[in-house]
């Protein structure tokens, strides 16, 4: 019961994050500021290492691999985080139990 919340609060805070980011990116595209961003980044160098041609294509590239590759990760998580919480969940119920009685 707890896989599933915490499945979706992980899919749901990426999509959010992506939802705000595109925007922002697109919207900045060609400032001074967004040059700065994505030198500060590291995905200016990550460009010239790759020897991709445009540096706008090597952006978007990066940026929608980089949801992708979030998406399938925050999916991972949150299983492995709702597995361990029900675990330890499970495992205090399981302590704290009082004894059965002895049969008489």
């Amino acid at each position: 019961m707890t896989v599933f919340p915490a499945t979706v609060s992980k899919v749901i805070g990426t999509a959010g994050w992506s939802a705000g980011f595109l925007p922002l990116a697109y919207a900045m595209s060609g400032a001074a500021g967004w040059y700065r961003f994505w030198v500060a980044d590291g995905a200016v160098a990550d460009h010239h290492r790759s020897g991709a041609g445009s540096l706008s294509g090597f952006l978007l590239q990066d940026v929608y691999g980089a949801m992708v590759a979030h998406q399938m990760l925050s999916v991972v998580i949150g299983l492995a985080a709702g597995l361990a919480g029900g675990a330890v969940a499970s495992a205090v119920r399981a302590l704290t139990r009082s004894p059965a009685l002895p049969a008489p």
